[in-house]
């Protein structure tokens, strides 16, 4: 069991317009920026997880992830790859990326203790990789408390109640919507923290740690909310993995308000009906 960590009391945490830490988001970055940032966090990501003994697949047909699986059965003790999502759509309908890319991750030799203790550290080693000439002053500025920082563990039944404490209805079994998880991240003096030991009803092939609580971690983050979900599956050989979405993390790195933001591709237009011809 994880014990939660000590929190900035509402006396030491500045009021938002009076501290450049609770600054609004910031405005998108030139696309040769966005790529120089997007490379960086990619190859800071590939390195640690190198470091932290993971040997990376090539994610190729339909299902990477099935073939990810089938090689930890094979004997492999850590394995990660990269590949493609399709966006979900917003509340207007529309999709904020047509496609996600996502890290995930599998390894049978973390408990759930030491995969937060790697998702933490992860987090951390990509932050410190990022400097002034490539996010400014005030994004590092802002950057440089969540690398020194404890993260704040919360288990998902102390997260309900710094809920309800702020005023939402949110149930025991109840999954978080973004303006909780957006509550939690200030109740942690608005850095990234891990929510642990979720109920088993929302997230079925885990394993069950406690009745009704199943071995969960999502990390939420400032302005990007989840950026990663992991967890222990259970199975004949139980693993612990977790996904990783390059898109969310960019997000929180650079502070902005929406994840189209960090685009780096460019948008196609759709070929016209003369052109289709």
């Amino acid at each position: 069991m994880f014990a939660s960590a000590q929190v900035l009391s509402a006396q030491t945490v500045p009021d938002m317009h009076q501290s450049r830490l609770f600054a609004p988001p910031g405005r998108p970055r030139p696309l040769a920026r966005r790529l120089a940032i997007h490379n960086r966090v990619v190859r800071r990501v590939r390195s640690n997880l190198e470091a932290a003994g993971f040997q990376e697949i090539p994610a190729s047909g339909p299902e990477p992830l099935s073939v990810l699986d089938a090689m930890i059965e094979r004997g492999f003790p850590a394995l990660w790859c990269e590949h493609q999502v399709q966006g979900p759509p917003d509340a207007t309908g529309q999709r904020q990326l047509p496609v996600y890319r996502v890290i995930t991750a599998r390894s049978t030799a973390h408990g759930l203790n030491e995969l937060a203790d790697l998702m933490e550290n992860l987090l951390k080693d990509v932050t410190g990789a990022l400097g002034a000439e490539l996010l400014g002053g005030m994004q590092v500025t802002r950057l440089d408390r969540s690398l020194h920082s404890p993260h704040l563990r919360l288990r998902h039944s102390e997260a309900v109640a710094v809920a309800h404490g702020r005023g939402w209805e949110v149930g025991p079994g109840d999954d978080l919507p973004p303006d909780v998880e957006a509550a939690l991240v200030r109740h942690g003096g608005n850095l990234p923290l891990l929510v642990t030991h979720w109920p088993t009803a929302l997230k079925a092939g885990l394993v069950t740690c406690e009745p009704g609580v199943s071995a969960r971690i999502k990390y939420l983050a400032p302005y990007a909310g989840e950026i990663m979900d992991g967890g222990i599956e259970d199975g004949a050989m139980p693993r612990a993995g977790f996904s990783l979405g390059i898109g969310r993390l960019l997000q929180y790195l650079m502070g902005l308000g929406s994840i189209a933001d960090t685009e780096i591709l460019p948008r196609m237009a759709k070929p016209s009906a003369q052109a289709r011809a």
